[in-house]
């Protein structure tokens, strides 16, 4: 795999853009970030795959064929966002309620609410920077855009947060799926 080397820098003197052991450090920081920024990713991902199995469960059932096709028509077309599958599962969490019936209305909201953070954490680090602070102890930021730029200090409890918030959908999205019957070939490992 290539490296893609490459430490965007915030709040560093020249003198310590010049300094190998600056360099060399903010290097380090660099890459464990993004290897925590890519975990967030595939995470959210991971999700948003169960999400579209619970979505196929209520749009065409178990016929595999109908599956195929609404997955390769709607679910994998670039017009049907992750968080327009959110949408649809808002909606349908209230149309169709007998699918959902493992969850109290609480749980439910809590489910909607943990998938809508993660996709807006996954947008922020697939789309957004990460910057080395040195001048504050070598702190990882994530520079992204919503109303303007913005900068999130990332910390191990932020990404902690943000795992774990993907655990608890992940989990909750294949329980629904599971108690749904379906006899596809899709195992949560």
């Amino acid at each position: 795999m290539n490296q893609w080397n490459i430490v965007h820098f915030r709040n560093v003197s020249p003198g310590q853009m010049e300094d190998p052991q600056v360099r060399t450090k903010a290097a380090v920081v660099y890459s464990a970030m993004k290897v925590k920024r890519a975990e967030i990713i595939e995470a959210a991902l991971s999700v948003e795959g169960i999400l579209d199995q619970v979505l196929l469960d209520l749009f065409v059932g178990r016929d595999t064929s109908k599956r195929e096709w609404l997955t390769e028509l709607v679910l994998a077309a670039e017009f049907c966002t992750s968080l327009q599958k959110w949408k649809m599962l808002q909606r349908l969490m209230a149309a169709v309620p007998s699918y959902f019936t493992l969850l109290s209305d609480s749980d439910g909201k809590i489910l909607r609410k943990e998938i809508h953070q993660l996709i807006n954490d996954r947008n922020k680090f697939a789309h957004g920077d990460l910057f080395v602070t040195v001048s504050e102890n070598y702190a990882v930021d994530l520079r992204y855009q919503e109303n303007g730029t913005q900068y999130l200090r990332i910390t191990e409890q932020a990404v902690t947060e943000s795992l774990s918030r993907a655990w608890r959908c992940r989990e909750t999205l294949w329980k629904l799926h599971s108690n749904f019957g379906t006899d596809l070939q899709t195992a949560v490992l």
